[in-house]
């Protein structure tokens, strides 16, 4: 991990323990004193999807030692990269992402198509929402409602934008599983 103080304008290597999640196209969000790291791709290539028991890990901050999350039994998020994750409140919302491996012709999985992705990937492209929380310290992931028949939704997306304003959640843009870039923003 790199600590940044943009006031100062430095940044500094914060030595850490455990086992750190070495990857890309992951989120990082802090909420209660613990920096969450979610999803991404492993260093072992396109090729390696994290698994369920690799999707996340927790660095408390006092020890500063890297951990896997072990959530409560129960329902969890698959796998994914590209996706989004922001803090409201004290729960972390995930959005979206890509699941599955670089799929059929190879080449790297959140590239818009200008950039060798393969066309499967977008097959997979994800819209699902989850919120994570620590009740009594127990990470526990939970769905978000879906939305009723009828009503309009967000389409499945990764490499968007999530903002926290209050305790709504602000998405936009992205590349959707038809292949495009929408020009949309929902709340």
């Amino acid at each position: 991990c790199v600590l940044v103080d943009p006031r100062a304008g430095t940044a500094a290597l914060l030595p850490t323990t455990g086992p750190a999640p070495a990857r890309a196209f992951h989120s990082l969000d802090h909420v209660g004193g613990t920096l969450v790291a979610l999803g991404g791709r492993a260093s072992k290539g396109w090729d390696s999807v994290d698994s369920a028991a690799d999707f996340g890990f927790v660095l408390d901050a006092a020890p500063r030692s890297w951990a896997r999350l072990a959530p409560a039994p129960g329902p969890a998020p698959a796998p994914r990269s590209c996706h989004r994750a922001v803090v409201v409140g004290d729960r972390v919302v995930l959005h979206g992402g890509i699941a599955g491996g670089r799929g059929e012709g190879g080449g790297d999985p959140c590239a818009p198509p200008d950039r060798a992705r393969p066309a499967s990937a977008a097959r997979d492209t994800l819209g699902d929402v989850w919120t994570l929380t620590f009740p009594g310290g127990t990470p526990t992931w939970s769905t978000a409602d879906a939305p009723a028949a009828g009503a309009a939704a967000p389409c499945p997306r990764a490499l968007h934008a999530l903002a926290a304003v209050g305790r709504h959640v602000w998405l936009a843009g992205g590349y959707s599983r038809k292949g495009d870039y929408p020009a949309d923003a929902w709340r």
